[in-house]
């Protein structure tokens, strides 16, 4: 989940990491394009607005995430994109972030990446006040608990185990003189 829980007894602020291993893209490449995709684990309306603020770990290879430490304690990357989340959200479906090149583009820009490195992406909700909506967007991961409401119409459970084709994806589009 990342968003805001605008409930007066919840006011949550909800963060996700998400991380991206493998990723085979060589040092000072150009960035065209990246965004995420990912499937919704919830319906939302249009006025249940979420609004998401995305950043990278600034590292050269990421760091698998723990119990241990807090999502938002990483070092974020100076580039950040904001995501307004304000289309309608229909279950099972797939949906795109904004375009995330320029915090792609700072990773792969550091010194010491080298293809092959892991990128951690967060979507960091924000306070947006009490409110009757979640302001939250919900969707799968490889690692969602099983939660028997979650089933799809075959009466499968809804993690990402059961499902890899919900799981979270990093699509970048790049350029390189290495490969031209």
């Amino acid at each position: 989940d990342a968003g805001w829980e605008g409930d007066p007894e919840d006011n949550n602020i909800l963060t996700a990491g998400l991380r991206f291993r493998n990723i085979n893209i060589p040092n000072g490449a150009f960035i065209d394009s990246a965004f995420i995709t990912v499937v919704s684990h919830e319906s939302k309306a249009t006025d249940d607005v979420a609004n998401i603020t995305i950043w990278a770990e600034a590292t050269d290879s990421a760091e698998t995430f723990t119990e241990d430490v807090l999502i938002t304690a990483r070092t974020p990357t100076t580039a950040i994109i904001d995501w307004v989340c304000d289309e309608e959200w229909i279950i099972w479906q797939q949906y795109s972030t904004p375009d995330i090149s320029p915090v792609i583009q700072e990773i792969i820009d550091r010194p010491g990446w080298k293809s092959g490195n892991a990128i951690a992406l967060v979507f960091e909700g924000e306070d947006q006040g009490p409110s009757d909506f979640e302001n939250s967007r919900e969707f799968e991961a490889f690692e969602n608990i099983s939660d028997p409401e979650d089933e799809d119409p075959e009466g499968n459970p809804g993690d990402g185990k059961n499902h890899p084709e919900r799981v979270p994806r990093l699509v970048i589009y790049y350029t390189s003189d290495q490969y031209t």
